[in-house]
């Protein structure tokens, strides 16, 4: 599946420029990041 998202952001990347595919994975970049602050923040309370 992960596969199929960045071969998908790739072509799109290609045809709408440069710019367009750096948001999409900037996009993605941040939300991984939102996703993991949520994990370290899910275990900070538990050991709390």
């Amino acid at each position: 599946m992960e596969i199929l998202v960045m071969a998908f952001v790739v072509i799109v990347s290609g045809f709408i420029g440069d710019r367009a595919g750096a948001a999409i994975l900037e996009v993605r970049r941040l939300k991984r990041l939102r996703d993991e602050r949520a994990v370290t923040e899910q275990g900070e309370n538990a050991d709390a």
